[in-house]
């Protein structure tokens, strides 16, 4: 798994560590993650149909391609909308669910994939909220 990732100013803080990525997912689960590097905020793709509403900043997104390789980008977001018990419960709560949501992906059988799917993490304020996005070619 390739780790890329850049320096934040003191403002702003990602929502883990490389080294709980490292814990949670296996070598060969991910092919790359990005922290802020190269894509520092989240933009929906323009294929994208059906966009979920997002009341705060998307911290994390995985995505998955038809040949089933995957990667992993999580945004920066300013410290003191994302105190510690957040960053907490993003390692220990979500972290575990986005790679259950990848493993079930990379499982299905090969008629069973569509296109690209991607999971989006954001954070409201109050909770962490799941969108899944429809798959496009």
């Amino acid at each position: 798994m390739l780790i890329r990732g850049i320096r934040l100013p003191d403002t702003e803080v990602f929502s883990c560590s490389r080294r709980r990525i490292r814990e949670v997912f296996g070598s060969n689960e991910l092919e790359w993650v990005s922290f802020g590097n190269p894509i520092r905020s989240f933009r929906f793709d323009s294929q994208v149909k059906h966009q979920p509403y997002l009341v705060g900043p998307v911290v994390a997104s995985l995505a998955i391609n038809r040949e089933r390789s995957a990667h992993l980008c999580l945004y920066p977001v300013r410290r003191e909308s994302y105190p510690p018990p957040t960053r907490s419960e993003f390692s220990t709560e979500v972290l575990p669910r986005v790679r259950r949501w990848l493993r079930d992906k990379q499982s299905r059988p090969d008629t069973a994939i569509v296109g690209h799917e991607e999971l989006l993490v954001e954070w409201t304020g109050q909770v962490h909220e799941y969108h899944e996005l429809e798959p496009f070619l």
